[in-house]
């Protein structure tokens, strides 16, 4: 059983005092999230398993955007979260860092490339600030 928080001190807040604790929570809460693409993923999107590989692969990006080296080859089985890990996750995770910067999605296909980009899209729409 998960205890409750005490709320009662609230109730001796002003509404303004209230506000700047619930937007101070809001900004810690988002700034774990930001720790790196898996965490985000995670925390955004219920569907997305963080196993031990995109553990990896996620902490390989943070050392990529980092700049503790100026590439990365990630080389995995199909269908095992790699592509949504590095080609959806990690540039949404880039620009929520780094939002002045512009991202190109690549890939051996048009129409992929095309769907990554709008799911990027459709990630800074729902979760990106107004």
């Amino acid at each position: 059983m998960t205890a409750q928080p005490d709320l009662s001190e609230l109730d001796y807040l002003d509404d303004a005092e209230v506000y700047r604790r619930l937007e101070a929570a809001k900004r810690a809460a988002a700034q774990d999230l930001l720790r790196d693409p898996a965490t985000l993923a995670r925390g955004l999107d219920p569907g997305y398993r963080t196993r031990p590989h995109l553990k990896v692969i996620s902490q390989a990006l943070v050392g990529l955007e980092r700049g503790e080296y100026d590439r990365l080859l990630v080389i995995t089985p199909a269908q095992v979260g790699k592509s949504t890990t590095t080609a959806e996750w990690f540039p949404f995770w880039r620009l929520c860092l780094h939002g002045e910067d512009r991202v190109a999605v690549t890939s051996y296909s048009d129409d992929l490339a095309l769907r990554r980009g709008k799911t990027i899209r459709q990630y800074i729409g729902e979760y990106g600030s107004e």
